[in-house]
Order: C-alpha cells, then structure tokens, then sequence
C-alpha cells in the first residue's frame, strides 16, 4: 500500500494542479459545534523547543471560528508551547503560529489568501530565535523572537486548544509531522507531499491520520500515539472537497473487464477534467454534466497510476485510479 501512495505522489509532482488531496487515504473531520471535537496526544516531553519544526496538511470549512490546528500552549510559570491555527485579525483567512517565549506570545501569520474546502500544507520553524511560516512549501513570513521559546508541559492537542479551550475548529486535518529539528525551506517543499516510510532519527512524530476507522491515531515515530474524542469523525479521499458531511464530489473507476474508466459527477453543475498519466502528460479530456455517469474507452491507456481532475469552476477535485 505504501509504494502505492508513494507513488502518486510523483504523478502529483508532476501536475499542474495542487493535487495535494490524492496524498491522504482518509483524513479526521473536526467540527467546531461539538464540545467534543478534538483528539489528545500527550506532553510532548521530549520535544527540544530550541529548534523544531511543525507542519500539517488543513482543509478549513469555515473561517469564523478560531480554527485551532494543532496547540499545546499554557500560562503555567509563563507563556509557554505553540499554537497552530487562523488568524485572529482581519478576516481570519491568514495562518497563524503563536510560541510562548520569556518575553510573552510571539504569533507570526501568513498572507490572508487561504481558501475553503482546499487541502493546504503548513508548516512552522523554530530555530533559536529565528521564527519562520511556509504555505505549501513557500517561506511567506519569518520573525525574530526576542525570547526563547518556553517548554509546555499541556498535553498537545488537534482542533481545539490545550488550556484555551471553545477554539475548535471546522476543517479536516492529516498527516501532522513534528521535527525535532529546523527543517530547512528545500526540505519543506520537496517532503511535503511526501508520505513517510522511514521514520528518520530526527522525526519526533508522524501522526498520518490514515486509520480510517477507531477512537485512536498512531504515531509512526512510536512516541506519542492520539486518541480521538467522541465529535471527531473519519473520512476518506472521495469526500475532500466536500462538506464535513463527507459527500462524494466525483469517482473515476476503471473496469478492467471491459477496458472502460467509469467517471461520475455527483455534482449539480458539469465539469471539466483531465486524465493525467504517471508522467505529468493529459491522456484524455472531457466534459462530464451535472449529476451523471460517462465511460471512456481506456485501452489505449498503459497499465499504471493516473489521477482524474475534475475541475468545478470553483475548485478542482482530483481522484486517482491504476489500470493494471
């Protein structure tokens, strides 16, 4: 399963779309109207707070909210630990990450163009008193801390905060990766996509969020498993795009009795969309209308990985299939 994944992942490279949807297998639902909607990971006591890096893949389904991603923050003794989430200022549209230092909170944000119902990569470093945030790999704001960051002893937390609680968030999270290490802005980019088959020495957790199903999450360092709150729930890739109702937007299957790829939209308004191969390059194009089903003739097709973008207007929705 893993080459699988690692393998779309090239195709991914390759597209001229973010196709960072096709990474995840499923992915938690966090819903902010539910006291419950959040999942526990522990104090994270061996984390070296003197350079460390935080990155995450969010699908934020509401702005007006306080969109907690990911904190372990307190005010025992100090400001102390970070907080992953939106802005606070403006129209909350802008990354956020807050550390507690010596010197009080220090929040550094991003620009204000992060868009709804669109998977994006985070990512924030600390590194002495060098502060820096990336937005799908790219360095969009960096700060100089006077003070250096505070050790936390609050248990970490997704989609609400450690000790600021009633700061859930409506969005879908996954494949969460803290380093004890300053990840560098190349190895941001190019890993980001990536899915971790080896857990390197200075990965200090990888909660990928892939389980699909139960009330935990694992860690793939072994250091800090989750578990999940009763208002959390699961879903899977053919539901990214969609409402935390987990609606199928699209499907594109390929039938290997008759050489056929089955595309369906599952949407009240026609579509657009493209067949890429492993190699970045369109093989087919078509126009699919509302709420219908097409086949295409796939014999042509060499035996491999390709992804289905079907483009809505408003948003583009990729499905990856293989024909073997």
């Amino acid at each position: 399963m893993k080459k699988v994944i690692f393998t779309i992942f090239v195709v991914m490279a390759l597209l001229p779309y973010q196709l960072a949807t096709a990474q995840m297998d499923s992915y938690l639902v966090f819903d902010a109207t539910n006291q419950e909607s959040y999942a526990e990971v522990g104090v994270l006591d061996q984390l070296n707070y003197s350079a460390f890096t935080v990155e995450l893949w969010v699908n934020i389904q509401n702005f007006e909210g306080d969109n907690y991603f990911v904190a372990n923050e307190g005010w025992d003794n100090g400001e102390q630990g970070f907080v992953f989430r939106t802005s606070e200022d403006g129209d909350r549209r802008a990354p956020r990450f807050s550390i507690g230092t010596a010197t009080g909170w220090v929040a550094i944000d991003g620009p204000d163009d992060l868009v709804l119902d669109t998977w994006t990569h985070l990512a924030a470093v600390v590194n002495g008193l060098d502060l820096s945030l990336y937005v799908n790999g790219d360095l969009v704001s960096s700060k100089t801390l006077v003070g250096l960051p505070n050790v936390s002893q609050q248990v970490l937390i997704f989609g609400e905060g450690s000790m600021w609680t009633n700061r859930r968030m409506s969005g879908f999270l996954a494949d969460c990766r803290i380093w004890n290490v300053a990840r560098t802005e190349q190895q941001i980019a190019d890993n980001k996509d990536a899915y971790l088959t080896t857990a390197d020495a200075e990965l200090l957790a990888n909660w990928k969020m892939d389980e699909g199903s139960g009330s935990t999450i694992a860690d793939f360092a072994d250091n800090y498993p989750g578990t999940l709150n009763s208002g959390v729930a699961w879903a899977t890739t053919t539901s990214i795009g969609g409402s935390a109702e987990s609606r199928i937007n699209a499907e594109a299957i390929f039938s290997a009795s008759s050489s056929e790829l089955i595309v369906s939209n599952y949407e009240n308004k026609a579509a657009e969309f493209n067949v890429f191969n492993a190699l970045g390059q369109v093989v087919y194009s078509g126009l699919i209308d509302p709420a219908s089903q097409k086949s295409i003739n796939a014999s042509s097709f060499s035996a491999g990985f390709y992804v289905v973008v079907f483009d809505f207007g408003h948003k583009q929705f990729p499905v990856k299939f293989i024909k073997r």
